[in-house]
């Protein structure tokens, strides 16, 4: 099977334009095996970011990202799955993981499940069984709450599509709010540091679990889409202050998963 190609113009890291020839090919994976071209189907340059659920930025994460990208300085690895219960049954909870040479990334997989308050302060329920649970950043930690001031709407920045993120212990806010099904399993969410408090601690907070694209608008990738070099320069001399391109924008892969460029030959 031939490999696909796509021009797409650019600028390289010093700013300086250029063209690129992206090649797109699919590969079959078999456990213990060693990794083959796939014959039957050749998975298509994806032209425009594409998302779960209602295909909307602000409110659903990204299933794939735009591959006609120029220049990007690290290498992406995106897994886009679900977990399963061992032996086709149900869990309540289990960790899953994956290694990329010698990077290795674990999740913390929980059924849903909800804060509730109680007399002597906050509980979580307890997990639901699932056989199977998807691994995007809709289900990590993050989201919105709208409900700790009526006046405000709080969204957390470094996933505002996941859910779980409250600033307030407001009971309106806590009661029924709906967990995290993917977390970190050396951070975990408790009862006890559900709340904020105060939104501006929000960097203290846990960074979201998944093993998918991270959305643009999430932090701290948004710092990193400035002006394009030419644009910058032309900023400067109008003596405005607008932060340059940084190329790695481009990356979208999860935290840890996200190389200096790979050989090729990395046990998956």
């Amino acid at each position: 099977m031939d490999w696909q190609a796509h021009v797409v113009p650019g600028q390289a890291p010093d700013g300086s334009p250029i063209l690129s020839v992206l090649g797109k090919r699919t590969y079959r994976f078999a456990n213990g095996k060693a990794a083959l071209p796939d014959e039957e189907e050749q998975v298509p340059f994806i032209e425009a970011d594409e998302y779960w659920g209602g295909g909307k930025p602000e409110t659903d994460s990204v299933r794939l990202e735009s591959d006609l990208v120029a220049y990007k300085p690290m290498t992406d690895v995106i897994l886009i799955g679900k977990a399963y219960a061992p032996a086709g049954k149900k869990a309540y909870y289990l960790d899953v993981g994956i290694q990329v040479g010698a990077g290795k990334k674990v999740l913390r997989v929980f059924g849903d499940r909800k804060a509730y308050v109680t007399g002597s302060g906050l509980a979580f329920s307890e997990p639901e069984a699932f056989a199977e649970m998807p691994l995007d950043y809709g289900r990590a930690y993050g989201g919105k709450d709208e409900k700790s001031d009526e006046s405000l709407m709080y969204a957390y920045p470094k996933n505002p599509v996941g859910r779980g993120f409250v600033v307030k212990n407001n009971p309106k806010a806590v009661q029924d709010l709906l967990l995290p099904n993917l977390e970190d399993p050396q951070k975990l969410l408790t009862p006890q540091n559900l709340v904020l408090g105060r939104f501006e601690r929000w960097k203290e907070w846990p960074n979201p679990a998944g093993f998918g694209y991270k959305n643009r608008n999430s932090h701290p990738r948004y710092t990193l889409a400035g002006l394009p070099p030419d644009a910058w320069m032309d900023a400067q001399a109008e003596k405005q202050k607008v932060p340059m391109l940084n190329l790695q924008f481009f990356n979208g892969a999860s935290t840890g998963l996200c190389f200096s460029p790979l050989r090729g030959d990395e046990m998956v």
